[in-house]
């Protein structure tokens, strides 16, 4: 499903404008991208926990080269058990 169909779909059940649906959507991701890019996690409900992990830097060899790929934050989902087996379900 992409966004543009999500957003009709959401707009024929909940009986609202397209452009509507359209202005809510973006602005909860950019809620969500906000509050996650500012360090706190983001839950919602059945779906899951968007938040944030530190990847520790590591050593890498390419080729007889060697570098070093630096520790940094890396945004992370968690998925609840409901919608993990849910997922699950698929194709059974």
């Amino acid at each position: 499903m992409t966004k543009k169909e999500l957003i009709r779909a959401v707009a024929i059940d909940a009986s609202l404008t397209q452009e509507e649906v359209r202005r809510v959507l973006d602005l909860s991701i950019t809620m969500i991208l906000c509050t996650v890019g500012n360090g706190e996690n983001v839950v919602l409900g059945p779906l899951g926990t968007f938040d944030i992990s530190l990847r520790r830097g590591k050593t890498y060899h390419v080729m007889g080269n060697t570098g070093i790929k630096p520790t940094r934050f890396v945004p992370k989902f968690k998925p609840t058990s409901e919608f993990k087996r849910m997922v699950a379900k698929v194709g059974v």
